[in-house]
């Protein structure tokens, strides 16, 4: 999934911390309509990953050894069971 529309990362229904923020800015995963994107902010500008689904985002990270992603799957794994 493309993320639309300019600063529309600024627009989200949860977000998450992955690096930063430091001298290169802070690299964030945003939820929006069921997909999770990948996003790098400094002062220079943003870059916008293309989306990936939560199922395929559990998938994928759900073994990581990275406290932060493993910190997402948690949080989408809870938010699949209360809805």
């Amino acid at each position: 999934m493309q993320w639309t529309g300019d600063e529309a990362y600024l627009e989200y229904d949860q977000q998450w911390i992955v690096g930063g923020p430091d001298s290169g800015g802070v690299r964030v995963f945003v939820l929006r309509d069921e997909h999770l994107f990948y996003v790098e902010r400094d002062f220079g500008g943003s870059t916008i990953s293309s989306g990936i689904s939560i199922q395929d985002f559990i998938a994928r990270y759900r073994g990581s050894s990275d406290s932060a992603y493993l910190r997402i799957v948690e949080d989408l794994e809870q938010r699949q069971r209360s809805t």
